[in-house]
This record gives C-alpha cells, structure tokens and sequence, in this order.
C-alpha cells in the first residue's frame, strides 16, 4: 500500500486531553518561559492520578474517556438513576469544555430590572468574569432560578464542586471545618473556586433563611470559563498591536509572540466615568499602567506655585502610568477621563515578570523619547 492510501486516525480521547491541557495553561496562567516544564508535570499528574478506559468493538473504531479511580466502572444509566436532590454528585470528569459549544438551550429568560441586578452582583463577585460588561452579560444569561429553603444545604465542604451560585434573596452563612466564617446576606456569589480549579469545595453554605439563588452547572460555566478566556485573549491581542510601544517593540523584534500572549493574558479591563480620576499625582501606591482601548483622557501637573499644567490628552492606543512603575516613583501627574473611558491595565507584578530589565530599560527609553514627560 503506498503512503497515498494510508489514513491516520486520531484517538477519540486526544482532542479533550489536549483542550483539558490548554484550559489548565489559560486559568493558571503559565508563561511562556514555563509551558514545558508545566506539560512534563501536568500530564505526568493525568497519567499517575487518571486510568484510561476503552470501548472496544471489534468493527468499530477503538475509542475511550478518561474517568477517576472513583468512578471506573460507574455506568451513565446508574449515574442518571442518582436523586440529584438528595446524592450529590461524586467526582466525575464529563469531558473537555468546548469554547463553541451551543449554549441556546441554556439560555433562561429574566426581566429587564433582574438582568440588571444579576449583572451588578456578577459583575461585583464573580472573580474570572471581572467588570467586563459584555462578559458579564453573556454569563448572567444562563443563570438557572432555584428557591431554597431555610436551613437547607447549599453545598458541602469537601464535595465534587457541581454549580455555581448567585443570591438574589436569603442569608446563608459559610461555614469551614464546622465552624462559621461568614455570612451572605441577600446578595453575592459562591461556588465558582471549586469549578475553576477542579478542587473541592472549600466550605459548606447553609441557608438561615428562605430565598433564590441562580445557578450554572459546571459545564456551562466551564464552557464560558475557556470562551471568554479565548476571546480576551484574541481582543486583546488585537489591540495591544494599536498601542504606540507594543508597535515599536514588536517591529524591532523586541517583543515576541509568545510574550505578546502572555501580556494579553495578563491585561484586565478597567472602567471610568467623565471627570473621574484614573491615578493622582503623588500616589504612591503605583500598581497598575493603563491602555487606553476607547475614550480620552487629560494628564495634568500641579506645579510648584500652586498652578495646574496641562501636559497631554491621550486617546486609543496610548498608555500612561509605565514611568512609576519604570523607576517605583510616585506618580508624576494626575490624568482624569474626559469622557466614559475603558482602560486594560496591567498590574505591577505582571509588568516586572513579562517586561524583565531588558524590556523595561527599552521602555525607560522609549518613554525619554516619545515623551517630554511620563505619569
């Protein structure tokens, strides 16, 4: 037979093995630097930790799934026979979130007034959908209703993590190792720790009061963790090749595309109104240098007599911020948003790691250049 006519088959477990790896790279953030060594531990941890089960059929194709030690043998019809109510569900791993996966049917109408506050909670307490509006949104839509009742078990420490929780009504208190730590009253969120990191929960939530909760099943959630994980990634991307400096260090070769990722992974997004100050001038608590992706701003300097100079007005594609960071100074200006402003900002840690001295002197030096003055 000539290599023509021979087909290669992929295993049918590939495909998820390969996303569950790249899901694991985008929540914990591995940089480039660090992507191999992180695969050798990763799947070496799949391979001690997950036993392979085929399917066999001898005139069909060879396939299988990954399942625990705890479920090996645990049937889908005994796992659909389980009172969901009443037995929680043991750690079963259902297969590879896909980022495009049809989530139509999972879609549950609200009124205009509670989109609206599911939104603001969300947008408040749910850590990995952080104050992006379109993301928010996206995510509120599949919120399931569930009423609860007083002194009912929301969920228990120690067990598989199967949903994630937003309070419309009702306390709750949260308790660690029978102990209570906190209470919830009539707003916030729980749950999500345990979906995002594959882990168990790390408390128990009991209801003190009747109310409503809204849920999302883990593999919606899921699905949505690694989408909106993708989409950032890709926007910011985009626009990170319309920002002054990326341009100029990525053309000379300074930048690669690998860091050029790990900074777009690295960026989160930021909201100001008109008038509102974005940093101070002589704050020292420098944390963060902004991207300007859509509005204007106005840099000002207070000077010696008493005086207000106006030193700039920023638009889309600039950024302001990197000299306090650059030379761990206090602020060297004020800049206020003249009008609504959406910023993507990269925190002090980051901009340390993913810059390095080589990057940030070129920086420095761009900054000297390009800019009279720096904030």
């Amino acid at each position: 037979m000539s290599n023509n006519d021979q087909t290669v088959q992929f295993p049918v477990a590939l495909k998820p093995l390969l996303t569950d790896f790249v899901v694991n790279v985008l929540r914990e953030r591995i940089p480039s630097e660090e992507l191999f060594s992180y695969a050798v531990k990763y799947f070496s941890e799949r391979q001690n930790n997950n036993s392979y089960v085929p399917i066999n059929d001898d005139n069909e194709e060879r396939t299988g799934v990954f399942l625990t030690n705890q479920t090996s043998g645990i049937s889908e019809n005994n796992e659909e026979n389980i009172d969901k109510d009443k037995q929680r569900r043991k750690s079963v791993w259902g297969g590879s979130p896909d980022p495009d996966r049809d989530l139509t049917d999972k879609v549950v109408m609200k009124s205009s007034d509670l989109f609206e506050r599911l939104c603001q909670i969300v947008q408040d307490t749910v850590i990995y959908v952080g104050d992006d509006p379109s993301l928010v949104k996206q995510f509120v839509k599949y919120l399931t209703p569930k009423n609860v009742l007083k002194d009912e078990e929301i969920i228990r420490q120690g067990d598989e993590g199967d949903y994630f929780y937003c309070i419309e009504s009702g306390k709750y208190d949260v308790v660690v190792n029978g102990k209570k730590v906190s209470e919830l009253d009539n707003k916030g969120c729980f749950g999500e720790i345990a979906l995002l990191y594959s882990q168990p929960r790390t408390a128990t939530v009991m209801a003190t009061t009747a109310g409503k909760l809204w849920l999302i099943d883990r593999d919606t959630f899921s699905t949505l963790t690694v989408s909106f994980a993708i989409k950032q990634r890709e926007k910011y991307l985009k626009f990170l090749h319309t920002v002054n400096f990326i341009q100029t260090f990525y053309a000379r070769g300074w930048l690669s595309d690998n860091r050029l990722e790990d900074l777009a992974d690295a960026l989160r997004p930021r909201y100001y109104l008109i008038d509102q100050i974005i940093i101070q001038q002589g704050d020292t608590d420098a944390y963060e240098m902004f991207f300007i992706e859509d509005g204007l701003v106005k840099v000002t300097r207070k000077e010696k007599d008493g005086s207000i100079r106006v030193l700039k007005t920023l638009g889309p594609g600039k950024c302001f911020g990197e000299l306090a960071l650059l030379e761990n100074k206090p602020r060297y200006a004020t800049v206020t948003a003249l009008e609504k402003c959406r910023f993507a900002t990269l925190d002090a840690k980051s901009f340390e790691n993913l810059l390095g001295i080589e990057l940030k002197t070129k920086l420095k030096e761009f900054v000297e250049k390009e800019y009279a003055t720096g904030t």
